[in-house]
């Protein structure tokens, strides 16, 4: 009977490793609407792990403190390890114009890739983070590249790392309910007879992360001749809980970060959910207001109304045929010399 194996197998090791049927996945909301509403959940997942990689200027740290900024806000606690060491607590508040509590939002710059790994288990096996976010995987340095010669190999030393740290901290960050979150960076395949880009670190990151996500900078949003933003396009490129491969823009305004009720209009009215007449933008029988910003102002005020759009995103997105872009699939996953 299966009944009685499952009683004997939670005799042995705890109810915890059967999964049920209500076991529900968290998540941390992106910022973005249209993100969230892609990832098929709602954000990304919570007591797993996720790869946001792209070029310099597609957004990752301005998407991963956007988050770190919704955790905060909500009352958790977010451990940001910038490997970059590029970071400080003024240039980020500076950033999104945001305060941050520095009480829930810890800023650590680790000298080697071994201290940041570390840094990370003592994080998980201490407990009360909702987010652990690195940035980035390419500026990990292993300590033995600090050992020798400048002109002395250390070959793929942080692509043998990872897979050790996800073996031993994968239960663990389910049990916790963290979500980690690597950011990394992009390179040109070299050799071989096709072009594209691979991202550092080697294949342990892509098998583990339960979600990869791809971005690229997008045109400059401009108001008269002055540059205000980016509009920066994802791509969900690996997604082991919902449907992958759904694509879309993210608005990032400089000062500020992810322009949250921009993003909702524009996305709503590509799916339909909000209609656009002339230079109005419509939902249901209320008039949100004349041109984006003031429709953008009037999902701001009224969160009932965006609940209320928003569930009727998601049964739209269901219904809606997935575009697969092969400029963004020209990448192919290789082992890394990072």
């Amino acid at each position: 009977m299966a009944s009685d194996f499952i009683s004997s197998i939670i005799d042995k090791f705890g109810e915890s490793i059967v999964v049920g049927d209500a076991t529900k996945v968290e998540v941390i909301s992106t910022g973005s609407l249209s993100l969230d509403v892609s990832t098929g959940i709602g954000g990304l997942p919570r007591g797993r792990f996720t790869e946001i990689s792209g070029p310099e200027g597609s957004g990752k740290t301005t998407l991963a403190l956007t988050m770190a900024k919704n955790v905060t806000l909500g009352g958790g606690r977010v451990l940001y390890i910038d490997a970059e060491i590029m970071l400080s607590y003024d240039a980020i508040e500076s950033m999104l114009g945001f305060k941050f509590d520095r009480e829930l939002f810890i800023l650590i710059q680790p000298e080697t890739g071994e201290q940041a790994f570390m840094i990370m288990e003592d994080a998980i096996a201490a407990g009360g983070f909702e987010l652990i976010v690195v940035d980035t995987v390419a500026a990990l340095e292993p300590s033995e590249e600090k050992k020798k010669e400048f002109d002395k190999s250390t070959v793929a030393e942080i692509s043998r790392m990872l897979p050790k740290f996800f073996r031993r901290n994968g239960s663990d960050v389910k049990d916790a309910n963290i979500a980690v979150v690597f950011l990394n960076q992009v390179r040109d395949k070299i050799g071989g007879y096709s072009h594209g880009y691979s991202s550092p670190g080697g294949h342990a990151l892509k098998h583990h992360a339960s979600m990869i996500i791809s971005l690229t900078k997008g045109t400059t949003m401009k108001v008269g001749d002055n540059p205000i933003g980016i509009l920066t396009k994802f791509v969900i490129k690996k997604n082991k809980l919902s449907t992958p491969f759904r694509s879309y823009f993210v608005p990032i305004i400089f000062g500020i970060g992810i322009d949250y009720y921009s993003d909702a209009v524009e996305f709503c009215s590509m799916l339909g959910v909000i209609k656009k007449k002339g230079s109005y933008y419509k939902f249901e029988e209320a008039t949100l207001g004349q041109g984006k910003l003031q429709a953008g102002d009037f999902l701001k005020s009224n969160p009932a109304v965006l609940d209320k759009i928003v569930k009727e995103v998601y049964n739209a997105l269901s219904k809606t045929p997935i575009t697969i872009d092969e400029d963004t699939l020209e990448e192919e996953e290789g082992e890394d010399n990072a």
